[in-house]
């Protein structure tokens, strides 16, 4: 006579499905245990290489702080020279962070101010090219050329310039005046029409500023002109 098959609680079977899992599982690592353990070596390095590489960039970011801040002092105080030698260590030994913007332009303006211009626009070009997002570094990068271009009286560049730092950061709190400075530079050149879109831009959108009386005037004298 057969006897009766006996019903498995779920109890009974949860435990027989983990038995079961354990075995194989115990039978995996015992068979790829020499792979696996290259597997994680290969992880731990991976891990401990990205700690090393990510504590590295935050120290060097911390160290070309501290040599922004010294050489702005060193600008401060007039110490040209010394500012130079900060601003070249930053440029070769932290060329990758936030500090090497502010250490382009301010080598660029120490250039400007002994009148190697032809260097100091190499500076604010590497700054308006490589920065072009910043709007602080890039407007200021681009007036500076429109400077130079002015003083050499390169009226055609030195609009160009205004201009763009116009037309790429319209939010700067001095935009307005690059765009009275443009005017200016094309009626300079008698491009009297690219002159009063300058200054019209002012009037529609930037009424209040410091910059809207001196382009209605500059305005008047025109239509005055015909």
């Amino acid at each position: 006579m057969l006897k009766p098959r006996k019903r498995l609680v779920k109890s009974k079977l949860k435990e027989d499905k983990l038995v079961t899992y354990t075995v194989k599982a115990q039978a995996y690592l015992n068979k790829n245990w020499r792979n696996l353990s290259y597997g994680f070596g290969i992880l731990v390095i991976v891990i401990v290489g990205f700690s090393v590489l990510n504590w590295s960039n935050r120290s060097a970011e911390i160290q070309s702080t501290f040599d922004d801040m010294l050489a702005r002092d060193a600008y401060a105080r007039g110490a040209l020279d010394e500012t130079l030698t900060r601003v070249e260590r930053i440029l070769e030994d932290y060329s990758r962070t936030p500090s090497a913007a502010s250490a382009l332009m301010l080598k660029g303006r120490i250039l400007q101010q002994r009148g190697n211009f032809p260097a100091a626009e190499e500076a604010y070009r590497e700054v308006a090219r490589r920065f072009s997002d910043e709007e602080y570094l890039s407007f200021g990068a681009n007036f500076s050329l429109a400077i130079i271009a002015y003083g050499r009286e390169d009226y055609s560049l030195a609009a160009a310039k205004y201009l763009d730092a116009a037309n790429k950061h319209p939010e700067h709190f001095n935009c307005p005046n690059a765009l009275l400075e443009a005017g200016n530079c094309f009626v300079k050149i008698s491009k009297y029409d690219d002159a009063k879109r300058a200054y019209r831009r002012i009037l529609k959108n930037y009424p209040k500023s410091r910059s809207a009386d001196k382009a209605r005037n500059k305005l008047a004298d025109l239509d005055f002109m015909g």
